[in-house]
């Protein structure tokens, strides 16, 4: 099921393409209103297989007529999402009103459920292509007196997923108060907590072999390896163990300056991978 915000009130019909070739007719001497998407940009894609929840986020501004002279409620829009002439899922928007008369812009907001069959569409977005989309269904109106006419089946609104803008780089920032440091004649053990932060549409599973430098020296490693949603932020936690003659003067002020380094790689279902070629992620300090 397909579950969507609005940030104001309405929404509407416009000419089907596939179920009729004309505007659906007035029900119970209520016209119908009339929905244009002028604008279409894809949020967020989680794709399945990354233990997140898989889904796509669309965002759209509408342009909404109601050319009836009274206030009418939306009180469900039911069908299915079409992308590129696929089948790709039910729709289910409840509880919307329409301003009396004229026209309105308002922006709204579609959750998808992804799945094998139409994550391949959207992927084409990430890839800098263009999808179609439209909902076929009916529109149940509430307008008082005159009861609840059901518009439909038809198109209810449509419009082009494009231009999502390229892959960049995750970005890393060292926590301190994450960060716990013991030091012994045996080895000293550096745990630290390590926030990553999404800013792309697409989650990924991200991979990097990591380089603890103290000095410019490398003293230690490790490996992460963390998922992270499409535009949100995550933390990975880090232990490195190195020996202590590596750095004598931890042993005496029990600190030390250090960097992070390391070759980021994200990887996608059905996406593939991407390496970023850069040294340096982060730096911080570590006091015992």
């Amino acid at each position: 099921m397909i579950k969507t915000t609005l940030t104001t009130l309405g929404l509407a019909a416009v000419a089907s393409l596939s179920l009729s070739s004309c505007f659906p007719r007035a029900s119970a001497g209520v016209q119908p209103p009339r929905i244009e998407v002028e604008d279409t940009v894809l949020l967020k894609l989680n794709p399945p297989s990354l233990g997140i929840a898989p889904e796509a986020v669309l965002g759209l501004k509408l342009k909404i007529t109601n050319p009836n002279p009274f206030g009418v409620n939306i009180a469900r829009i039911q069908g299915k999402l079409y992308l590129d002439d696929g089948e790709s899922g039910g729709v289910e928007i409840p509880g919307l009103n329409i301003n009396p008369t004229g026209t309105s812009r308002v922006e709204t907001q579609i959750s998808i459920p992804l799945n094998e069959g139409n994550l391949n569409r959207f992927i084409k977005v990430v890839q800098g292509k263009s999808v179609t989309y439209r909902v076929d269904g009916t529109l149940t109106l509430e307008a008082g007196v005159l009861g609840k006419p059901v518009l439909g089946p038809y198109t209810v609104f449509q419009g082009v997923i494009r231009d999502a803008p390229l892959l960049t780089a995750p970005n890393f920032r060292f926590r301190p108060e994450l960060t716990r440091l013991n030091i012994g004649f045996d080895g000293i053990t550096l745990e630290t907590g390590l926030e990553i932060q999404n800013p792309n549409i697409l989650g990924f599973r991200l991979k990097v072999p990591l380089e603890l430098k103290i000095g410019g020296e490398t003293v230690a490693g490790a490996s992460l390896d963390s998922v992270i949603p499409a535009r949100d932020s995550g933390i990975s936690y880090l232990t490195f163990r190195f020996n202590p003659l590596k750095v004598p003067q931890a042993l005496l002020r029990g600190a030390f300056n250090f960097t992070l380094s390391g070759r980021p790689t994200v990887s996608a279902p059905g996406f593939g991978e991407k390496a970023f070629d850069f040294g340096l992620l982060t730096e911080g300090s570590a006091q015992k």
